[in-house]
Formats: structure tokens, sequence, C-alpha cells
């Protein structure tokens, strides 16, 4: 039977976040399910090329271009409890009206949010984690650290405003409002194998009836107008397109919170394409809306770009050099494409840690590192037969379950026994 299901992956505009639901969107589409989006205006760009339909949230809050304006805030300043009162007084009653949706599809990061529209609207939800948490860091804490983060006042009415469950208002306490995000399904879009082993999720000990999930890596999408409508192949020769010989560059989509460290990075790697041997080589690199206004020095085998369609670019690689975000960490692993990670910050850190460990990459500092020492990360990525033999054990990995997409399975199975 088919059944509305309504994607909510984040507040904010984080490709990474807003991708992997893409992925399952678009199987749960073609399973015959109703599939559409909600979100600020600034995410309808990411979800408006694969053709669902959109409908957009916090007008007020977060006007178009609210991302850009913002961008330069520190990480900490971003998340504020200004929506909180939209879904509070009503802002989503007629969406929730006119959509009805059978089932809400939250992101981790929007976990406090959906809370709330279960509570008023009492509408099922499952929970998409698009990064890799640490196993005590659940849905639930990331509601109690927004709650406790507002005045005791504050959370005190947030939590009264949609609350109708046993427990006296005045008795009422955030580990027990926040209960129903305890207790819901959790989808991680990444095969358990990358993961810390040490790391033990009920999954580990009850994987019949535990509540999260390690599901298929969600890389795949379909192929887009603006993926072929970018020209990143324009002026690279023929020879390095087909044989493979395009090197990729990203510090990912929010490049701006480490611009310091990307611009120090990308020019080590443009000096490093001037070193010999590097001829044979053409580098591209994905900068961003803002460094990429800045003045750059190219060699002819460099191309700097804004944005690329990174799936397409992956697909003609000899090797990646990245941020280490989950999203393109997982793509690499997907493509076969060695690869060496320069964390910037955030999450990066740890996936750099989980690359070293599982063998299938190497790891440098973008702060330290110099164009000779690219090289020899190059070399080292794509001729350590040990590193190789791991990583194409991996992508063996992704590949099987991107194909079995087990997450598809759980979403449909869930939806239809509502």
């Amino acid at each position: 039977m088919s059944k509305k299901i309504l994607f909510f992956p984040d507040v904010y505009q984080e490709q990474g976040h807003w991708l992997p639901a893409v992925s399952l969107a678009e199987a749960l589409k073609n399973r015959g399910h109703e599939v559409a989006f909600m979100g600020i205006a600034d995410c309808k760009a990411i979800v408006e090329p694969y053709s669902f339909p959109f409908h957009e949230i916090f007008k007020k809050e977060y006007p178009f271009g609210y991302t850009k304006t913002h961008q330069h805030r520190s990480v900490s300043e971003r998340w504020k409890p200004v929506h909180l009162w939209n879904i509070m007084n009503g802002g989503l009653d007629e969406l929730m009206s006119r959509v009805n949706p059978d089932l809400i599809i939250s992101g981790y990061f929007a976990s406090l949010e959906t809370l709330l529209i279960r509570y008023k609207y009492n509408k099922p939800f499952l929970i998409t984690t698009t990064y890799l948490r640490h196993p005590d860091d659940d849905p639930g804490i990331r509601g109690i650290q927004n709650l406790v983060g507002m005045s005791d006042a504050m959370s005190r009415r947030v939590m009264e405003s949609v609350y109708s469950g046993d427990i006296p208002s005045d008795e009422l306490t955030v580990y027990q409002f926040v209960k129903p995000l305890e207790t819901a399904m959790e989808l991680v879009p990444c095969p358990r194998e990358f993961e810390f082993s040490n790391y033990l999720f009920d999954s580990d000990l009850h994987p019949e009836t535990s509540r999260v999930k390690f599901i298929e890596p969600c890389v795949t999408r379909p192929i887009t107008e603006s993926d072929t409508q970018v020209g990143w192949t324009e002026g690279i020769p023929a020879d390095k397109l087909s044989g493979n010989r395009i090197l990729f560059a990203t510090a990912g989509s929010q490049v701006h919170d480490y611009k310091d460290k990307a611009r120090r990075w990308f020019q080590e790697m443009i000096l490093m394409m001037d070193l010999q041997g590097m001829q044979n080589y053409h580098l591209v690199i994905s900068a961003g809306s803002e460094l990429i206004k800045e003045h750059w020095k190219l060699p002819s085998n460099v191309s700097v770009f804004s944005w690329v369609p990174q799936l397409s670019v992956l697909d003609k690689c000899a090797a990646a050099y990245i941020h280490g975000g989950l999203a393109t960490v997982k793509e690499c692993i997907y493509k076969g494409v060695p690869f060496v990670i320069l964390p910037l910050g955030k999450d990066q850190m740890d996936n750099a840690l989980r690359v070293r460990r599982a063998g299938i990459g190497e790891v440098s500092f973008a702060e330290s590192v110099s164009c000779t020492d690219l090289q020899s990360l190059f070399l080292q990525a794509t001729t350590n037969t040990w590193t190789k033999a791991r990583l194409n054990k991996m992508k063996a990995t992704f590949e099987e379950m991107e194909t079995a997409r087990p997450g598809v399975q759980l979403i449909h199975d869930f939806a239809e026994n509502l």
C-alpha cells in the first residue's frame, strides 16, 4: 500500500545531511510511495533537481539566502530556537493538514523539531543519522542538548506547549520529554564495517530487535541536468579523462567554516602540480562559493570550480584529496578511488581515524602539509597494495549493501505496518 512519506533531513542547508535522504526517497518512490521534502527556502535547491515536491517552512525565520548571509557564524551559534516557536504556534498546521503524511523521516540534527511535530500532530517518525556518532550521543541526547541550551523558562514552555502525556506538566523532565527519540528507529546510512569496532550499539547485541540500524551508504542518486551542465571537463585533455588521470580536491560544502585551512591546502595542491611527474595528471578543485572568488595562479593542469558533480568526477579519478566529511568518504569508498584525508574540523577528525584503523586511505593535516608531502601521499595511496586491497574489500561491502537496500526495506516495512 502506498504511503505518504515526508522527509525533513535538517533545518539548515548541509548537503551531506540531505543527499542520503534523496537516495532513500528515490528508492521509496520507485516502490510506489508518495514522497516529499520539507525545509527552509535555501534547501529547495538541493532537492529540486530530483523532481521531488518541496514544502517550504520557517519562511519568516529563514528567508531565502539565510544560509549564505549567516555562513560566517560559528557552528555553535547557528542553531537557534526561533523556529521552535513557529512549530509551537501552529506554523505547520496548514502543511500537516494538506500533506497529511503517514510517516516523517527526520535527520538527527532536527531531532527536537521532529519531537515537537510528533507530539503536536501525532505523526510517526524515523531518524536518519548522517554522521557517525558516539554510541551515547543518540537523538534523545541531541534533543536534551538543545533544550538545556535554553533558559529553564524557555525549555519549560517548549515542552508544555506540545506535551499531552500522563505526566503532570510541573513534574515533566527533559529526560521524560525526549523519550520518543530514544525509542524511535534510527537509520545510519553507512555500513557497520566502517565504524569503530569498539563502539557497541544495540544492533551489535540484538540485531533483530535493535533500534539502531546501519544501512546502505545511500550514495547513488539520479544524474540531474545540473550535473551535466557544470562543464568541469572543458579544457582537460581527453587522455587524462579517459585514462583516469584526474586528481580531485574538495573541502566540502561547509568550507566557509575553515576557509583559511582550506585555502592553504589548495595552494599546496596547486604547487604540487608543478612537481616532476605531476604533468601527467590534471587537478580539479571544488573550492566553494567563497574561495572561488580569490585570485588563483593556476598552471595548465589545474582547474578550480565553485562546485562539481562529485560522483561524476570520482569516476575519472586517480586519487582524491578530501576533508573527511562522511558523505565524501563514502563516495570515495563506493567508487574505489584511492584517497587522502586532510581533516579540517567537526567529525572529520574521527572519520580520519576510522580510515586509518580500517587501512583504506592516507591521512595528513591541512594546516601543515606541504606540496611534496601531498605528492608522497598520492604515491602511497595509489601504490600501497595492502591499502588498495583493504579499500577494494570495503568497496565490495558498500556495493553489496547499496544494491540490497536494507534501509529502504526497513522504511517500507515500517510504513506498511502503520
